[in-house]
């Protein structure tokens, strides 16, 4: 790679970079959640982010012991003096996540919250950034040593703008105006691919395990990794797994029983008040939402066999000797990111951020040439459609009961399945890594 494309493409970058965060701004500007919040308010400063804050405050104040006690942290979410701001007082936000996750947050409690809620905010967006720098930089990095430059500068000029038209995902915007953690997720998932990709396997696993602090997006990857006899990732994982277990451990036994037996009747969850079942896109939201919004056992059932067939499908797109480096590998990460999200008991608007990484992946994937081009751009179209109709499925599931993102997920899922298999007979000389 000469100086010359090394300054054009930082350059390129640096543009996007700036225009992306003047759209981000703009963003927050015409956001209620922050610049245009009132203090008599129906939800809290910055969304979401006050359960997190208080759930740090809890652990640094009162203890842990209090952390999922709900009248507790009820009266500390509605203590106008200590959060700054009032709120309805009929809404409360459950502290559902680990233990060590309000621990290791706890440092921001010693801030006042907005000026923390805002710090917390930033670095989400930041999240957002670095993983879209590092998809640029690595697929260009991958057409640079294909030895096709000349070809490439021409289709991939604008890949940087991609971090721009991401920006206008409706799950991301919901994202980064509720203070939540799809951003970050997205970044780990990242960073899980290329480690992968470039044969650090154990260091791929510890970021993969960073990810426990939302422990039903690892399973179906841990698993795979598992019946693949990835030890080294493995390992990985049980690094971050132990570090995370010894901060629980030190808070003592009955906070852990406390958080597990959260977790017994997490299939339960749907029917706590407030839960928004048209904004829950996953399996098991999208058939309980069909059937009325009752989480029966027939509605149990099916899940679970729907469940199966989507692991089918998603066998069949890992089958084979896992290789990171293979031409298949950007297709079996895509399917493994899209059925982790469809096999969550729980997985909001906010979660489908995530789905940024395999949107990526699969468009990069469908521009490579070979004989089996026609498949890999039919990918095109579930994409497109999921990028769309992921900023208005709420509204219709809302009115109809009808969550149009699971079955484009579905269908994506599909269509890779179908493009893996091809590519899976095709002679990898028919599959060069060049770009069309």
């Amino acid at each position: 790679m000469n100086d010359v494309t090394i300054q054009r493409r930082n350059t390129s970058l640096r543009v996007v970079l700036l225009v992306s965060v003047l759209f981000v701004s703009l963003v927050f500007l015409r956001s209620p959640n922050y610049v245009q919040f009132s203090d008599a308010g129906t939800a809290p400063f910055a969304g979401d982010f006050l359960q997190e804050w208080v759930g740090g405050y809890a652990v640094r104040t009162i203890g842990a012991a209090g952390l999922y006690d709900e009248s507790k942290i009820r009266s500390l979410q509605h203590d106008e003096q200590l959060v700054g701001f009032r709120w309805d007082q009929s809404h409360y936000f459950a502290m559902v996540y680990p233990p060590f996750h309000y621990v290791l947050l706890s440092p921001l409690s010693y801030l006042p919250y907005k000026a923390a809620a805002w710090l917390f905010t930033l670095a989400m967006v930041g999240c957002y950034f670095a993983t879209g720098t590092l998809l640029v930089r690595d697929t260009l990095a991958s057409a640079e040593s294909s030895g096709t430059r000349d070809a490439l500068q021409v289709k991939l000029r604008f890949a940087p703008w991609c971090i721009a038209a991401g920006l206008f995902f409706v799950p991301l915007i919901s994202n980064i105006t509720t203070a939540q953690k799809g951003t970050l997720c997205l970044l780990l998932f990242t960073g899980t691919y290329l480690l992968l990709k470039s044969n650090r396997s154990f260091s791929a696993g510890a970021a993969f395990g960073l990810l426990l602090f939302k422990p039903q997006l690892v399973l179906i990857i841990g698993l795979v990794m598992l019946m693949k006899k990835q030890w080294r990732f493995l390992a990985g994982v049980a690094t971050a797994a132990s570090l995370y277990a010894s901060i629980m451990l030190a808070l003592g036994p009955d906070v852990c029983w406390q958080y597990l037996h959260f977790l017994t009747g997490v299939t339960e969850y749907v029917h706590t008040s407030g839960y928004d079942l048209y904004k829950s896109h996953c399996l098991y939201g999208f058939i309980t939402l069909l059937a009325g919004g009752k989480a029966t056992i027939a509605v149990k059932c099916i899940t679970v066999l729907a469940a199966v067939f989507v692991f089918g499908f998603l066998w069949q797109i890992i089958y084979g000797k896992f290789n990171p480096s293979g031409d298949r590998f950007s297709l079996q990460f895509s399917g493994l990111v899209i059925a982790s999200l469809l096999l969550s008991p729980h997985l909001f608007t906010y979660d489908l951020t995530i789905l940024l990484l395999p949107m990526w992946l699969l468009t990069v994937d469908a521009l490579r040439s070979g004989v089996n081009q026609t498949a890999r751009q039919a990918m095109l179209w579930p994409i497109i459609g999921l990028f769309v109709v992921a900023g208005f499925s709420h509204v219709v599931a809302a009115a109809g009961g009808l969550q149009l993102t699971t079955l484009f997920m579905l269908a994506l899922l599909f269509t890779i399945r179908r493009t893996s298999c091809i590519a899976m007979t095709t002679p990898s000389i028919a599959m060069p890594v060049v770009y069309s």
